[in-house]
Formats: structure tokens, sequence, C-alpha cells
């Protein structure tokens, strides 16, 4: 587009003496300009927005890439009209032969135009920055994760959501099978543990706690995000849990030695200080405690082997 008046409208400056005629190749570049770029800002700005219905994630960059890239339509109906009106007008009197303007008054006109269509130029080109942006963070390599998914990092924001998204999550996410709670139970078993207190941490809503309570009196679930804790309680209710909005790190309000067992999916990737979780864990578990970790459960069972293909598995099935 920004070709128009970067070398086409100079183009027919230099060359064209006649003023009829100039105005003649304007219209003619008007004409295809005409059918072509409003079915490609429409197209455009679809794409934008299917894009950003299917992407939680980057949901408001695509939609602002769509809005912007279709704002070009009001830009050229409002500001540019009057001056294509005028180039139309000059044009039909110098075709009819009843008047035939100034050559300099229609270079002016048509460098008016180019100025104001360069500008319009501008709405695509913010939309494609829009979008490229969207495509950055799933470009980060895999190995640069651990040091890019700090507290609450972009990628944890996925889970800020509200109770639609977890019914979707709870359906579409790959679940761990019976024998990793197994596993995670005869281990602690076989050390003499305790079932009275397991803690949650990072839980979201809590999709694995009732598989927790089936074994444990009591189950403390912690987020970060207070509406997933929220949301888990009004799934889970009181008879057997405990709720409490605190990252991994934050253990100052239980006390210590309090805990059976700390479990943790999916989530000790996130905590920027892994000294700082790791020193919360010990604090409340009890002398010979276990402390359960899995990260990227389940997702080789869903046909995602890498974390980055993890992601985007995770997002796709969430809806």
């Amino acid at each position: 587009m920004a070709c128009l008046s970067g070398v086409v409208v100079p183009v027919f400056l230099d060359t064209d003496t006649d003023a009829s005629h100039l105005l003649r190749q304007w219209v003619r570049v008007y004409h295809y300009g005409h059918i072509y770029m409003p079915a490609l800002g429409v197209a455009t700005s679809g794409l934008y927005a299917y894009t950003a219905i299917r992407n939680r994630a980057h949901r408001q960059t695509y939609t602002l890439a769509a809005l912007t890239t279709i704002a070009m339509v009001p830009f050229t109906w409002i500001f540019m009209a009057p001056t294509n009106n005028t180039l139309f007008h000059l044009d039909g009197l110098a075709t009819a032969g009843t008047s035939v303007a100034e050559l300099g008054a229609v270079q002016e006109i048509l460098i008016r135009w180019s100025w104001l269509h360069l500008f319009r130029c501008l709405f695509p080109l913010a939309g494609v920055i829009l979008g490229f942006a969207g495509l950055l963070p799933d470009s980060t390599p895999d190995h640069l994760h651990d040091h890019t998914e700090g507290t609450m990092g972009h990628d944890n924001q996925i889970f800020a959501q509200d109770d639609s998204f977890w019914q979707n999550y709870l359906k579409g996410r790959p679940q761990a099978p019976p024998s990793f709670f197994s596993r995670i139970f005869d281990y602690h078993s076989a050390n003499n543990g305790s079932f009275e207190v397991v803690h949650d941490v990072g839980a979201g809503n809590g999709p694995y706690s009732r598989t927790l309570r089936a074994r444990f009196s009591t189950v403390i679930i912690s987020d970060i995000v207070s509406q997933n804790v929220s949301l888990a309680q009004q799934r889970l209710g009181t008879d057997g849990y405990r709720y409490r909005t605190a990252s991994v790190e934050d253990a100052a309000d239980i006390s210590a030695g309090s805990v059976d067992m700390v479990f943790a999916t999916n989530v000790m990737h996130f905590p920027a200080d892994q000294h700082k979780a790791m020193a919360a864990v010990a604090h409340q578990l009890r002398p010979g405690g276990t402390f359960a970790c899995g990260t990227g459960l389940a997702m080789k069972e869903g046909g995602s082997s890498s974390p980055k293909r993890a992601r985007r598995t995770l997002r796709r099935r969430s809806g």
C-alpha cells in the first residue's frame, strides 16, 4: 500500500505534463485499489479476529490488531473522501471536455492525497506489529523458559481465569493416571508418613484435590490467584478442605512441621526464587514428610513432549 505514496504517485508527478492525463492515471489506480484493498483489509481483520477467539492468552492483542487494521476504512470515509471527490470531479470535467484544471493545482491535490494515503497505511502496519507481538512468547526457545517464567509470568496468566475456563480445563486437559497417585501414596506410606494433612500448592481451582482428599483428612488448597481459590471452594466445599491465597514461596502462616505432604504439580517452575520456594516446603513438612512434585503432568499422554507444545495443547483444549 505504501508504494502508492512512495513510488507510484511520485512517478506520475515526474512524468505527466498534462493535467487530464495525470487525473486519468490516478482514477485507474483508485479503480484497482477500490476492488482489492477493502477485501484484503476485511480478510486480514477477520483473520486477526479468528486468532483472537482461538488464542486466549493473546486475545486482547489480536483483537486490537483487528480493530486497528479495519480502522483504515472509517479513516478513508472521513478524511480521504473529500480529496477523492475533488479528484473525481476534476477528472469528470476533463473527460467531458468542459474544463481542464491547471497542472499545478492537480499536482497539489494529488500530493495531499498521497500524504493521506501514507498515513492510512499506518493502520494495517500497526495491525501487523500487534499480530507479530502475539507470536513472540511462543518463539522463545524451550531452553530459555526456565529463565523467563518467573512468579506469575506471562504463561501463568492463562490460569487467572473464570469458572468457564476451569470447566474446560478439567474436561480438556489430560489427567494424571491413577498409577501416578498410587506411586506417591505408596512411597509416603512406606516411609511411615501420616495421612492427616496434605498441602496442594499452586492448585488453581484444585483439579487434583479430591483425589488427595480421598486419602488425607485435610487438604490445604492454595494458589496465588484469589479467584481460583474462591472457585475451588465453591466446587469442593469446606468438608476436609482449607483454603489460602498465597504463592509457593509464602508459607509464613503455616505452622512449622504441620504438613505431612506437599503436593506440587505444574507449578514449581514459576517461583523466581527457587531457594525460597524450597525453604517454604521444608518449613511446613513434618520430619519424614513427602514432597511430591510433578511438572508437565500427563502432557506426554496428550501427545505433547516439550514444554512449548504442552502450553499450546493446554490453550487449545481449554478453548
